[in-house]
């Protein structure tokens, strides 16, 4: 996945992710710098979208975990599997886990 290109790429980016939140120690600590580029200026203006290197490293770091051993298992017969599915009108999305 790319960094998010604007406030509607980080709002679905941390959707995605707070699915495994509680997989993921200090997640809403360490994604501040993500939240941070949902906040409305005066008057509830979004405020300029600016990609700083605190939002890249939040997104990189996090990323890393999802991969990493903590989140992944190799697939046994043995445990359910979990089909999680979405669509709207722009698109589909789906996630198959144990």
């Amino acid at each position: 996945m790319p960094p998010p290109k604007n406030v509607s790429q980080v709002r679905s980016f941390l959707g995605m992710v707070n699915h495994y939140a509680k997989f993921v120690p200090s997640l809403s600590r360490r994604l501040s710098p993500l939240h941070e580029l949902l906040k409305k200026g005066e008057n509830d203006k979004p405020v300029k979208f600016e990609w700083a290197p605190a939002c890249q490293r939040a997104f990189t770091e996090v990323k890393k975990d999802l991969v990493s051993p903590l989140m992944l298992t190799h697939y046994n017969l043995q445990l359910p599997i979990i089909l999680a599915a979405d669509a709207s009108m722009a698109g589909i999305g789906a996630v198959i886990s144990h």
